[in-house]
């Protein structure tokens, strides 16, 4: 895989400095990140931890600049309207688990991202350097779609959105909105244990 400006990640200065003393190494923190974020959860009101954390830190972006879908997404509209129909009534029902939801609903997120993918404005990876790249998942792919963003800025907004003054361990040092990546951070490197990739 060959780096260029475009798909290439810079790992922001605070941000490294945040995994450096919790010692979790950059490109991991952003590959958890990236798997967790589940289109599901984007649409169930149910919590479910680090997988609600991360999905809402990115949509916490995308839902205020209001972007609209992408050009690829839109020209394959008719039928991510089936799967994502199919999707809805996944959430709605009452069973399975929560957990078994979200899984299932991977396969109905994976058609629309093969549908979308070929038309797709970015690749399925980005390049933190020359040789070191992150998966980018299908639920990753369609949300950032969906709301017009590019994994690049998605990924720049994570690690910008990341301040040990926000480390819940020691006195919260900002007195503003909650801080929903930060929340997903702490949540990660405190309870590194379950969230092992």
């Amino acid at each position: 895989m060959k780096a260029d400006k475009n798909n290439t990640l810079e790992i922001a200065e605070n941000f490294e400095e945040a995994c450096g003393i919790y010692k979790v190494k950059p490109a991991s923190m952003l590959q958890l990140f990236i798997n967790h974020i589940s289109f599901y959860q984007s649409l169930s009101n149910e919590f479910n931890g680090c997988y609600s954390l991360a999905t809402n830190a990115l949509l916490s972006h995308a839902l205020k600049d209001q972007r609209g879908p992408s050009t690829p997404f839109m020209q394959q509209r008719a039928q991510s309207i089936k799967y994502l129909a199919a999707l809805i009534t996944l959430v709605a029902a009452s069973q399975p688990s929560e957990n078994e939801k979200r899984t299932q609903s991977r396969e109905i997120i994976s058609k629309i991202h093969e549908s979308v993918h070929p038309h797709a404005t970015f690749a399925d990876h980005i390049m933190i350097d020359e040789t070191q790249a992150l998966r980018l998942s299908p639920d990753f792919c369609v949300l950032c779609e969906l709301h017009n963003y590019h994994p690049k800025e998605v990924l720049e907004n994570f690690m910008k959105d990341i301040s040990l003054a926000d480390d819940p361990r020691g006195k919260r040092l900002k007195l503003e909105e909650q801080n929903i990546a930060a929340d997903f951070f702490f949540s990660i490197v405190i309870d590194r244990e379950t969230y092992r990739q």
